[in-house]
C-alpha cells in the first residue's frame, strides 16, 4: 500500500524456501497485483543461506523499484549488508522479520535505515494485559528483546488457560471446541 502510494510500480521478491516465507510471498504478489504494482521478479533461497549475491545480483538487474524479502532474523540481516557491498538501491525495502528488533540496527548500523519492518504486536499498544505482561517480562529477562513472539506466546497460554477453565477438561476435541 505505502509502495503504490509513493507512485512505486515494480516489485522484486526474495523468500527463504520454507512454509512462513512462502506463504507471505503468495500474499504479497496478490496485495501488489490489486495495488497495480507489477511483479517482475520471484526467486527463493534455501534455508540456512548465507551468501545471497548472485540473487541480488538478478535483483539489480531488474531495477525494481521495490524489494520484499521474507525473511528470518539472521538472512535479513545478511541481505540487508550484502545489497550494501553489491550496490542493490531499490527505493522501498522491506524485510519481514527482524528490522522492528533493536538488534538489527545494532548489528547493521547505518545500513538498517530505512528497511521496513513487520510487526504484529508492540509494547506501546493499549491492549487489555499489556502492561502487566510487559512488567512480568521484564522481571523475568531483563537482558531479552521483547518481541511480539513473545507477547503471542503469553497471549496463546492465555488463551489454553482459559478453554481449560471453560472446558473443565484437558481433552483435546473440548479444548478445540472451546478456542473455537
Amino acid at each position: 500500500d505505502i509502495a503504490a502510494r509513493k507512485g512505486l510500480k515494480t516489485v522484486a521478491i526474495i523468500n527463504e524456501d520454507t512454509l512462513f516465507p512462502k506463504a507471505t510471498v503468495q500474499g504479497t504478489i496478490e496485495l501488489a497485483k490489486q495495488k497495480g504494482l507489477e511483479v517482475v521478479f520471484v526467486e527463493a533461497y534455501p534455508k540456512g543461506n548465507t551468501d545471497f549475491s548472485a540473487i541480488l545480483i538478478k535483483v539489480r538487474a531488474t531495477n525494481a523499484d521495490v524489494l520484499g524479502a521474507a525473511t528470518y532474523f539472521d538472512d535479513a540481516v545478511a541481505i540487508t549488508r550484502q545489497m550494501r557491498e553489491l550496490d542493490v538501491n531499490p527505493k522501498m525495502y522491506g524485510v519481514t522479520v527482524g528490522g522492528d528488533l533493536p538488534k538489527f540496527y545494532e548489528l547493521l548500523g547505518k545500513n538498517a535505515e530505512f528497511v521496513y519492518g513487520a510487526t504484529q504486536w508492540e509494547p506501546e499498544l493499549p491492549y487489555p494485559g499489556s502492561k502487566e505482561f510487559i512488567d512480568a517480562y521484564k522481571k523475568e529477562f531483563p537482558d531479552a528483546d521483547l518481541s511480539y513472539h513473545s507477547a503471542g506466546g503469553y497471549a496463546g497460554c492465555q488463551i489454553l488457560a482459559e478453554a481449560i477453565k471453560r472446558a473443565g477438561s484437558l481433552q483435546g476435541e473440548k479444548l478445540r471446541d472451546e478456542i473455537l
